[in-house]
């Protein structure tokens, strides 16, 4: 049955074991992570690109849904998956007690639209070293990877979910693509199947934007919080999905005027930090220092850097 497929022969997110991630963030933001040895991910609702979920589930829709040829089974498909292809609906409070969250890093260390996004050009960057912040964040999270900006090899991904969940799905027959099906399928079997083809699908939207993005060179931490209930992260292994149990609370911020939930992800000690780089504004030589300092009244010896970009104002 479908309930079985291995995740590892189904997602396809490049994840890295090693090198240095950088997380821009403005000076109150810095101050909060080395202080409090956490991060905040910010549920995926209330990121700045309100569409970039859709933009999946759209995808989806119509380079795969709407060039089915079978009538039935397209029927079966799009009743399944139409409402996200619509705009983003009005949110339901009630919905958000089970959640998405991301922390967003970069692999670029110095990137202009990434310091005008999130820091207003006076911020700065940490650069964390993923192996060791992954260990010390005890794989709280349920996925981290790059970003996909290629919409091709988004397509042929969402091909290839189809295609495995299908041969789970009907093993002892001949069936590669949808329009293998025929009308003389069973459709309890394809409806068994669109619960874990719709969470694959919720998944990839984390991971998939358009290739207008691709200067931002994102990747990703992404966890999954049921609130009001013993808290659980979306996590995987080999057997498949599976949910583990956690104290996440939510929290809230104030974020372009409105109130914008999110968890605090603790990171236990600061062994992870490789790298502080001060964002291209005009007293940066002094925010250089000023770091100096506040380092080695902590007691922590990361290096510290300047953003090469000569942008004065």
């Amino acid at each position: 049955m479908a309930k079985n497929v291995c995740l590892n022969d189904v997602i396809n997110i490049e994840s890295l074991k090693e090198g240095i991630i950088y997380h821009y963030t403005s000076a109150e933001g810095l101050l909060s992570i080395l202080e409090n040895c956490e991060i905040w991910a910010t549920n995926s609702n209330f990121l700045n690109d309100k569409s970039e979920f859709i933009y999946t589930h759209k995808l989806f829709y119509e380079k795969i849904l709407k060039e089915i040829k079978n009538e039935k089974i397209k029927t079966i498909m799009i009743n399944r998956f139409n409402y996200n292809t619509c705009d983003p609906v009005t949110l339901d409070a009630n919905d958000i007690y089970t959640a998405r969250y991301i922390i967003s890093f970069s692999k670029s260390p110095d990137n202009l639209l990434l310091w005008s996004e999130f820091s207003g050009n006076t911020g700065y960057n940490i650069g964390f070293d993923i192996s060791k912040l992954k260990d010390k964040l005890n794989n709280l999270w349920g996925f981290d990877g790059k970003v996909i900006y290629n919409k091709e090899r988004q397509i042929e991904l969402l091909k290839n979910v189809v295609s495995v969940m299908l041969k789970e799905t009907f093993q002892d027959k001949n069936i590669n693509s949808l329009d293998d099906l025929s009308d003389n399928i069973n459709v309890e079997d394809i409806q068994k199947m669109l619960p874990v083809l719709h969470n694959i699908i919720e998944l990839y939207s984390m991971f998939f934007k358009q290739s207008e993005f691709e200067q931002e060179e994102e990747y990703r931490l992404v966890i999954q919080v049921s609130h009001g209930v013993p808290s659980r992260l979306l996590c995987a292994n080999e057997s498949g999905i599976f949910f583990k149990e956690t104290n996440n609370k939510m929290y809230f911020r104030v974020k372009e005027g409105m109130l914008s939930p999110f968890v605090k992800v603790p990171f236990w000690d600061l062994d992870s930090l490789e790298s502080i780089t001060v964002g291209p504004k005009n007293n940066i030589d002094i925010a250089k220092t000023g770091l100096e300092i506040y380092c080695r009244n902590k007691e922590i010896n990361p290096k510290i850097l300047k953003s090469n970009i000569p942008l004065r104002y």
